[in-house]
């Protein structure tokens, strides 16, 4: 098996997220994660790209959504970016509780989260550790 690309650029569609899993994956694998952490780190690139999609762009097709990663043995740091509409509020849930989960997900499934918007990109950075991993 290859290791995975370190930088990857998606097209901000729905579609693009089976490529974002098996991406995350992949480097999930290299860091040393299994089982549920792998899981885990799919289902936050899942929940972050479908919020640049949803949000950043609109649901606008053609724009880019670019994937980092760095891993070492025991962690794995993750950069979501996106060229769209920065996120300026707080985790907002609908009044009927159906949406606005997904940064409160994010956040309970990572060690950090930080988010920066600097001169029309914004990147969503998230650190997970291993247990019993390096640090």
């Amino acid at each position: 098996m290859t290791d995975p690309v370190p930088h990857l650029v998606l097209p901000s569609t729905y579609d693009s997220l089976a490529e974002a899993r098996e991406w995350v994956a992949g480097h999930a694998r290299a860091a040393g994660f299994d089982g549920r952490d792998v899981l885990d780190l799919e289902l936050v690139v899942t929940e972050a790209v479908s919020n640049v999609v949803r949000h950043a762009y609109g649901g606008e097709p053609g724009r880019d959504v670019e994937l980092d990663a760095q891993t070492e043995p025991g962690f794995i740091v993750l950069r979501i970016t996106d060229h769209g509409e920065p996120f300026t509020g707080t985790r907002a849930v609908a009044p009927d509780g159906s949406r606005g989960y997904g940064l409160g997900l994010i956040e309970q499934l990572v060690d950090s989260m930080t988010r920066s918007a600097v001169e029309g990109s914004n990147t969503l950075e998230l650190v997970k550790h291993r247990p019993g991993g390096s640090s």
